[in-house]
């Protein structure tokens, strides 16, 4: 073919470019991609003719008896050539993808990855279903590197078509299309195999550990004026920016500034009563205090480790429950850094793999160094990361301040009881509706039929056949190999997967019930335990804003003093002012956990095996 995706033509492409004396196609769920492969024996020709054959695509097609012209079965890529090249045939297998498979798929799961957006966990569930099925917080930002990520919490593969070679999606349970197979089709018998059936309860454990932090100065700058007659010692003890306010409490002084010195208008007039005055002795004095003006701002420390833990529970609804009365734990979840960017890829020189210059346009946006860029001028990586660069210097990255975490906050004391953290339970939830989904698929049949009928069948349809002795079964197409041997025999291998669930339709959510998709949930939550109301320290005010033996009392002791004959700048002096001020102790434990039980509603799978009456 001239191109992988030239539109099919029976006058160009219905003749034997290569002497074909077999055929074998076989499609099958590969973990979570559904691939075609097909091979063929041919003449073996020069080994020149088979240089490069690998990079280029060949259409298959076949005209049975009755077809009014010829049809396209599938087209690919030379995936393996033959190194044995003194046989008279030769055995050349084809790939039904398209070039740079892994783009092209690493592109259409990239579509359903849903960032981090402004959530509504109460919108409808239709309207934020995709949202709850993909969580960046789940992964790192490689994980675009790997499709099967966009998939975990969908009941679907992906496969690639092997007429078109796009990727689409099919689901884990349901067809397209479904296909009669009469039992007078198959060709021989049929074998039944039930493989590893759910549990009726499985349950998915998922932990966030986390710092709830506030570590900043408060919102606002207090004032304080205070009068004083020791003004000079009560200056030199002013505390300075940075040191502690009280012993270990977890608050410091941010700014202390002396804003106003100024001498009070009226005097305090007392008399000279000490021999210390000389000949002055029983004269009068005047003192003078200051008012003096502070302006200063508290700094708080505050860290305690957190850890939430949620166990989701998910009975199934089987018509015949074939498994024991237990609890099964499939997989345990840990969540990453909720306070870090999942999204935004880290700024790089070059492709790690292939070592290419990174090429950056407008619009793009980046991390470095902790912190979230986008990118202004279309530009080839610089040698080292640079806001500024090119001559004349040029800003190439303007700095971009919203932080695209999933809990940008850190003064919060719980992560799964916020709108954002319920849509990473609702994750969890349909990842693990895919799992017990799988698992649901436990009865397998091998069954054959002629060739020319599995032509319109494909991994992506569902197959209806009377089993002997079971009833009626409707299964997913999991494998089908159709093979033409070099006797002209024809045979169709089919492997369906069916569910045993009770065919009822999923109740609505109740009064307390939450929904994800048609999947009604109740939480219950634990205690949420606060030593300290992190939030509330940026605008809390002391506990003790306290001034002792200020001016009136230094006068009224000075004044004392006087009358019973002592010196009254002594007795000031005796009593200098203090400042108090004094915040609650920040108390950090060594980890508060927090459990949450999520109960869903029985998953509700379709009703594919109808048994016979015994």
């Amino acid at each position: 073919m001239a191109a992988w995706n030239t539109p099919f033509d029976s006058a160009l492409h219905c003749k034997n470019q290569f002497e074909v004396f077999d055929f074998h196609s076989r499609e099958s769920e590969e973990g979570d991609v559904i691939r075609f492969m097909f091979e063929a024996t041919v003449k073996n020709y020069h080994m020149t003719s088979l240089v490069g054959l690998n990079q280029q695509y060949f259409v298959y097609s076949e005209r049975a008896e009755g077809d009014l012209a010829p049809r396209q079965v599938c087209r690919g890529r030379i995936n393996l050539v033959p190194v044995e090249l003194g046989d008279v045939t030769a055995r050349l297998e084809f790939v039904a993808v398209p070039p740079r498979e892994d783009l092209v798929l690493r592109a259409a799961a990239n579509a359903l990855r849903v960032g981090e957006i402004d959530y509504d966990a109460d919108a409808l569930p239709e309207d934020r279903f995709d949202a709850d099925r993909y969580d960046p917080v789940y992964f790192d930002v490689d994980a675009v590197l790997d499709p099967a990520t966009a998939l975990l919490a969908r009941s679907e593969f992906w496969r690639f078509d092997p007429v078109t070679l796009l990727p689409e999606r099919v689901s884990i349970t349901d067809g397209r299309t479904e296909h009669l197979v009469p039992s007078g089709l198959r060709s021989g018998g049929i074998s039944l195999q039930v493989d590893n059936p759910p549990k009726p309860v499985t349950r998915l454990r998922v932990s966030a550990q986390f710092a709830q932090r506030n570590r900043s100065r408060q919102d606002f700058n207090r004032t304080n004026t205070i009068r004083t007659y020791t003004f000079d010692d009560f200056l030199s003890a002013m505390p300075k920016a940075g040191d502690p306010i009280g012993s270990d409490t977890g608050w410091s002084f941010d700014t202390v500034e002396v804003t106003e010195v100024v001498p009070s208008i009226l005097p305090l007039r007392v008399q000279a009563n000490s021999s210390n005055y000389g000949d002055a002795a029983g004269s009068y004095l005047r003192l003078r205090a200051k008012e003096v003006t502070v302006n200063w701002r508290a700094y708080h420390d505050y860290e305690q480790a957190r850890e939430e833990i949620v166990d989701i529970e998910m009975p199934v609804a089987l018509e015949r429950p074939v498994a024991d009365e237990l609890v099964e734990n499939v997989e345990v979840l840990q969540l990453g850094d909720i306070n870090a960017d999942h999204t935004t890829p880290m700024w790089e020189y070059e492709h790690p793999d292939t070592l290419i210059r990174r090429h950056y346009n407008v619009g793009d946006a980046v991390q470095y160094n902790g912190r979230r860029f986008v990118c202004l001028v279309e530009h080839d990586a610089t040698s080292r990361f640079a806001m500024y660069s090119g001559i004349p210097k040029e800003k190439y990255w303007s700095r971009a301040f919203t932080k695209l975490a999933p809990q940008a906050d850190r003064r919060l004391a719980t992560y799964f009881g916020t709108r954002r953290g319920k849509r990473s339970i609702r994750y969890a939830v349909n990842r693990l509706r895919r799992i017990v989904t799988l698992r649901a698929r436990c009865a397998v049949l091998t069954f054959s039929i002629p060739y020319l009928d599995a032509r319109d069948m494909s991994c992506a349809d569902t197959i209806r056949i009377e089993v002997p002795r079971v009833g009626e079964v409707v299964g997913k197409i999991i494998s089908i190999e159709r093979t033409i041997d070099n006797r002209g025999q024809r045979l169709a291998e089919i492997r369906i997967a069916a569910t045993n669930g009770d065919g009822t339709l999923p109740p609505e959510a109740g009064e307390d019930q939450e929904q994800t998709g048609d999947l009604a949930y109740a939480s219950t939550y634990g205690r949420l335990y606060e030593p300290v109301d992190a939030v509330g320290l940026d605008t809390i005010g002391p506990y003790a804003d306290i001034v002792d033996n200020d001016a009136s009392v230094q006068e009224t002791v000075a004044l004392d003093a006087e009358a019973v004959g002592l010196d009254p700048v002594a007795a000031i002096g005796k009593n200098p002012t203090r400042w108090t001020i004094a915040y609650p102790s920040l108390r950090e434990e060594d980890l508060v956990a927090r459990r949450i039980t999520v109960r869903t509603e029985p998953l509700r799978l379709p009703k594919q095996i109808k048994f016979s009456p015994e």
